[in-house]
């Protein structure tokens, strides 16, 4: 899972069946954010969902190369795991990285016990 803390508000996102890429997209505390997970290497990352106020809205997008599996449907930017913006209108710009960690939810949770369980909703 992956541990998220914004405001002194803390949230996890569950990982184990997210398969080999996923984005999920939430609000912590007020803050938009996206988690990105990569299956094949066990990787997850917070990113603020804005660059200079500009709203994204990203997704995965398993048709993008491997080095760039996520898309905004605004500009059509695709995104690194790492944040980096490698084509489309925001080429060139980084994700602001947002305060987490992976790690087992019951080291997680034994420190943090009141934390919010992330809920994918459809």
């Amino acid at each position: 899972m992956l541990g998220v803390e914004i405001g002194g508000k803390r949230k996890a996102y569950p990982l184990e069946d997210a398969g080999k890429l996923a984005c999920f997209t939430d609000t912590i505390d007020g803050q938009p954010i996206a988690v990105f997970w990569y299956g094949p290497t066990q990787t997850a990352v917070a990113y603020s969902t804005q660059i200079n106020g500009q709203p994204l809205e990203f997704y995965e997008q398993p048709a993008s190369p491997e080095t760039a599996p996520f898309k905004d449907r605004g500009t059509q930017t695709r995104w690194t795991l790492a944040g980096r913006a490698v084509d489309g209108r925001l080429r060139g710009k980084q994700l602001k990285w947002i305060d987490s960690i992976q790690c087992r939810w019951y080291a997680w949770s034994a420190e943090f016990p009141e934390t919010e369980l992330y809920e994918k909703t459809e």
